[in-house]
This record gives structure tokens, C-alpha cells and sequence, in this order.
């Protein structure tokens, strides 16, 4: 089989190539950067006509202004942190009542000690260690007497050897067309660059 990488950069090559004659062509490029210029003169023009820059600027302090006004007025700020600071101490008290971080840790030490002793009586953990090593050696076994592995790695083969078999047929079928048309050669799926 060929490398396909070899194949795979010549067609990029390609493209490139066919590209770029497009580009030549009907000089996308370039129209590109006129539209960008054109469109940044007029929202510049747009700009010094309406002011759209200052009266921003502007709405923005103005609302700042009136957003400090209200806070100063109204203690906004001041009265969150009252709040975050009543709610944190309102959870400390209720903590301290109803033991809930002590109640939760021992919680969760009796069920990992409970998990340990279920282990221990029923041997959990080394019945799946042994159901995993068993299953293990029977896959090696039908492996070695079906060699899976083998007829895999031989199907994906033979399927990489027929791609690159169309592959070659295809750069036939464009050679000839080439020759039919007196020399002149188009990619398949890039005639629309040409």
C-alpha cells in the first residue's frame, strides 16, 4: 500500500493552486479589502455626523452617576453585605444547634465502614478481580483460536488498499479527460475554481 499522506498533500497542493487561480481570476481579495475599507469610512462618516462615540460615553457616565445616586440613597450596597453577612451567621447558629457538619462526617465514616464490612463478608472486590482476569484469558483464547486480531488488521488492509485503488482508478478517468480535451486538465471537484 502507498503512504497516504504522499497522496493526501499533492491534493492539497491542489486546491491551493486552484484556489489561488480563482482568487487571480475575479481578485477576491482585493474586493475583500475594499468592502472593509469602504465599510469602516462610512461608519466613520456615520460617527462624526451622529456622534454615536460621545453620546455612549455619555449614556454610560450618566448611568454610573444615577447608579451611585441610588445606592447612596437607598444603602443598596450596604444592605447586601448585611445580608451575606446575617445569612452566614444565621447558618453558623444552625449548624452549632442541629450538629450538621459532625452529623454528615459520621455519616459518611459508617457508610464507608459499612461498605468495607460488606466487602469483607462477600468478597466483592476480589470476585470482579476475578471475573475481569477470567474474562481476559477467554478473550486471549478466542483470539488465538479465531486470531480476531489478525483478520481485523487484514480487513482494515484489504479496505485501505481498495480506497487507494479508487483513488487511483479516479486519477485515471481525469488523466484521460485531460487527454481527450487537448492537454487541458481539470481537478475533480474543483471545477468551479476555473
Amino acid at each position: 500500500s502507498s503512504d497516504p499522506s504522499s497522496s493526501t498533500g499533492s491534493k492539497f497542493a491542489s486546491v491551493l493552486n486552484s484556489a489561488k487561480k480563482f482568487n487571480e481570476k475575479h481578485q477576491i481579495l482585493e474586493k475583500t479589502k475594499k468592502a472593509g475599507s469602504d465599510i469602516a469610512a462610512k461608519a466613520k462618516e456615520f460617527d462624526e455626523k451622529h456622534h454615536v462615540v460621545e453620546k455612549t460615553k455619555a449614556a454610560g457616565s450618566s448611568a454610573a452617576e444615577k447608579a451611585k445616586a441610588f445606592n447612596e440613597k437607598h444603602q443598596v450596597v450596604e444592605k447586601t453585605k448585611a445580608a451575606g453577612s446575617s445569612a452566614v451567621e444565621k447558618t453558623k447558629e444552625f449548624n452549632e444547634k442541629h450538629k450538621v457538619v459532625e452529623k454528615t462526617k459520621a455519616a459518611g465514616s459508617s457508610a464507608v465502614e459499612k461498605t468495607k464490612e460488606f466487602n469483607e463478608k462477600h468478597q466483592v472486590v476480589e470476585k470482579t478481580k476475578a471475573a475481569s482476569s477470567s474474562a481476559a484469558v477467554k478473550a486471549k483464547e478466542v483470539n488465538e483460536t479465531h486470531k480476531v486480531v489478525d483478520k481485523t488488521k487484514n480487513a482494515a488492509a484489504s479496505a485501505w488498499n481498495g480506497i487507494q485503488g479508487g483513488v487511483g482508478f479516479l486519477q485515471k478517468k481525469i488523466q484521460k479527460k485531460g487527454d481527450t480535451t487537448g492537454g487541458k486538465t481539470t481537478d475533480v471537484g474543483h471545477d468551479e475554481f476555473s
